[in-house]
């Protein structure tokens, strides 16, 4: 029963006309709706994530490069870089003013609703496109633009370097999903920096900092979300993401 409230909700249902553009027909989403189904499919990959696929990146002779790394991890990155061309191209290609504006406003509610969710690997990525795009594009109205931008800055500061990143990390309770470059990254800078041996002896304190970094991003799975994925919305999405 609770799945059928949840799929005759109103809020399940996206106002979307199939024979405009897919940039236009996007603006019609419901943040709420967007955000979900974006979780939704960083979610069939994070659940595929194992401990091996993340000591993927370090491998005999140092750490790897990201086209070595395991096929888990790589589609996972190939899919964000989807992600990325896909919103970036969306945005810079509006019609009008206007369509931009209204577009901006949405993938920033849209960040609004994905750090509820603890969903950091997709609201990181358009993040770094708001920023992009808000701080170097042209809005017709200058002070719009500068709000907007300060919006973005405002959402992106609690996240805005590893550091601040992990220590956030460490005081959520999942479900979340972790952003995994960082994680990839600080696994590498620990392995690159800090001796594997000493005195011919395993570094076991090195070994130790990289299991808990896999541990914490393997963590955020522990406990399941609760939300019902729409199959149609999140199929459209794909699509507008991956063609």
């Amino acid at each position: 029963k609770k799945k059928n409230d949840n799929e005759n909700n109103p809020r399940n249902s996206i106002a979307i006309t199939y024979s405009v553009t897919p940039r236009i027909a996007l603006l019609s989403a419901d943040y709420y709706l967007l955000a979900t189904q974006l979780t939704s499919l960083e979610l069939d990959f994070y659940n595929l994530l194992e401990k091996s696929d993340i000591w993927s990146v370090i491998g005999d002779k140092g750490v790897l490069t990201p086209t070595e790394f395991s096929p888990r991890i790589r589609n996972w990155n190939d899919y964000h870089d989807s992600q990325n061309k896909a919103f970036t191209n969306w945005l810079t290609h509006m019609p009008t003013s206007n369509c931009k504006q209204r577009s901006i406003i949405l993938l920033l509610n849209t960040c609004r609703y994905l750090r509820k969710q603890q969903n950091f690997n997709s609201l990181k990525a358009l993040l770094k496109i708001l920023f992009s795009i808000t701080s170097s594009d042209e809005i017709s109205d200058p002070n719009i633009s500068q709000a907007l931008l300060e919006q973005v800055k405002e959402i992106r500061v609690e996240i805005d370097t590893t550091e601040d990143y992990m220590n956030l990390l460490k005081t959520l309770k999942p479900p979340f999903i972790p952003y995994l470059n960082f994680h990839l990254e600080t696994i590498s800078h620990i392995h690159n920096t800090i001796p594997t041996y000493i005195n011919n002896s395993v570094n076991f304190e090195k070994q130790s900092e990289i299991n808990n970094i896999i541990k914490l991003t393997l963590f955020g799975k522990s406990t399941d979300f609760t939300f019902v994925s729409n199959t149609s919305i999140k199929n459209y999405i794909q699509n507008f993401i991956t063609k």
